[in-house]
C-alpha cells in the first residue's frame, strides 16, 4: 500500500511540472506561410520562432489561461488569447502593415575636385 502511494504521489508531481506544447499555423492574408515569426508568450520569456511553413511549436510551463504575442516584419501585432492547451492547431492570420511609422532619409554630398598628377600620363 504504501508503495502505490509513493508511485501515485510520484506521478501527480511529475505531471504537475511537466510542460504543456503549444502548436500553431501563421499565414498571412493571401493563406500564404509566415517564416521567421516570433511567438512568445505575454509576462514570460518562453518563445518560438515559426518555421518555413509558418508552424511553431512553443513549450510552457504556465497554466492557461494566458495571451501569445505574435509579431512579423511588415505585420501588424497581434495578440491571442489562449483559454485552454489542446492538441489541434491554433490557426493564426496576421494583417499587413500598412501604416508607415517612420521614414529614415540620409544623404551626403560630396565635392569632388581635380587632382594634379606630378607625371603626365
Amino acid at each position: 500500500m504504501r508503495k502505490l502511494l509513493v508511485f501515485t504521489l510520484t506521478l501527480l508531481s511529475i505531471t504537475a511540472h511537466s510542460q504543456s506544447v503549444i502548436t500553431g499555423i501563421i499565414k498571412d492574408s493571401l493563406g500564404n506561410a509566415l517564416s521567421s515569426t516570433s511567438v512568445t508568450i505575454k509576462g514570460s520569456n518562453a518563445f518560438s520562432l515559426a518555421n518555413d511553413k509558418g508552424e511553431f511549436g512553443i513549450r510552457t510551463k504556465t497554466p492557461p489561461p494566458f495571451t501569445l504575442i505574435i509579431t512579423a516584419v511588415g505585420f501588424k501585432q497581434q495578440e491571442v488569447p489562449v483559454q485552454e492547451i489542446t492538441t489541434a492547431p491554433i490557426a493564426i492570420t496576421l494583417a499587413e502593415n500598412t501604416e508607415m511609422t517612420e521614414m529614415v532619409i540620409t544623404s551626403r554630398r560630396r565635392i569632388e575636385t581635380a587632382q594634379t598628377v606630378p607625371i603626365p600620363i
